[in-house]
């Protein structure tokens, strides 16, 4: 599922709800759930965050906790 700015013009309470009803659709059924968003609060709850920066895409957080490592060296790691 992709889903840009689901919470975007959403109150603080709509957009829990919104991001509840996607985690759990994620949980219930293995969706995989792709998200664009400018709160950081809400990606949080990614099992990894991308951010672009200067016309790259850089892998933010994941497992391992944060860092910054272009998306090309994370797709490399990934293969191993």
């Amino acid at each position: 599922m992709f889903a840009d700015e689901p919470t975007g013009n959403l109150d603080r309470e709509n957009a829990d709800e919104v991001l509840r009803l996607l985690l759990l659709t994620k949980e219930v059924i293995g969706q995989t759930l792709i998200m664009v968003t400018h709160d950081l609060g809400i990606a949080e709850h990614a099992d990894k965050i991308y951010k672009m920066d200067n016309g790259g895409l850089y892998l933010f957080k994941d497992k391992d906790g944060y860092r910054r490592v272009s998306y090309e060296e994370d797709v490399e790691k990934s293969k191993w």
